[in-house]
């Protein structure tokens, strides 16, 4: 009975995330906000909106990371599976800080064929 059920959903599973070869293009990721080089305050409210695109969309990251460094100050991972648009809509609101310091937003968007783009914005953050 056990070999059967393997039979059974092997192939489900291996459809899941079906590939179509003739997908050559990387997802297309446009950030609108927060607009490089803006400096925010400690407290203030960073609105991270924009689009991703592609023809059948695997996975999204985004993170803000302190510059010169591998500090993540915020991440998300919207549910992005078979999509072929997203709308970003994320707010990230600065903690309190002691010292100013750059940022980079990074968007990067997977398909399901191995294709992957990845946009950066550098902002700066204040006490």
């Amino acid at each position: 009975m056990k070999n059967k059920l393997v039979y059974i959903l092997l192939p489900l599973v291996l459809l899941a995330c079906n590939k179509d070869e003739k997908d050559t293009q990387a997802p297309e990721v446009i950030i609108v906000n927060p607009i490089a080089n803006v400096i925010y305050k400690s407290g203030d409210t960073v609105f991270i909106k924009g689009t991703v695109t592609d023809e059948e969309l695997h996975e999204l990251n985004i993170q803000v990371t302190k510059e010169n460094d591998t500090l993540v100050l915020f991440t998300a991972n919207p549910m992005v599976h078979e999509k072929q648009s997203y709308n970003m809509n994320e707010m990230w609101v600065v903690p309190a800080l002691k010292d100013s310091m750059a940022v980079i937003l990074s968007v990067e968007a997977h398909d399901h064929h191995e294709h992957s783009t990845k946009e950066n914005v550098k902002f700066f953050i204040k006490p």
